[in-house]
């Protein structure tokens, strides 16, 4: 369910011009990591809690990027 969130969050940055493009490549690549985790390992796997840890530090990057531009408007 990451994985689609992070994807749409993905799509939504790259379709709204306001934040950089690489962000929502980063999105996309987190969904990526996400969506084969949850298909490859069990639910009961460590590794499923590393994926959300990345998708967790994506999200912490966003909102530390947002803050920054909107420090500098």
């Amino acid at each position: 369910m990451l994985g689609l969130v992070a994807y749409m969050f993905g799509w939504a940055m790259r379709n709204g011009g306001v934040l950089p493009k690489w962000l929502a490549w980063m999105a996309w690549l987190v969904a990526i990591v996400n969506g084969g985790v949850a298909i490859v390992f069990s639910e009961f796997s460590p590794n499923m809690y590393y994926a959300q840890a990345l998708f967790v530090i994506w999200l912490a990057a966003t909102a530390l990027l947002m803050l920054k531009k909107r420090a500098l408007d």
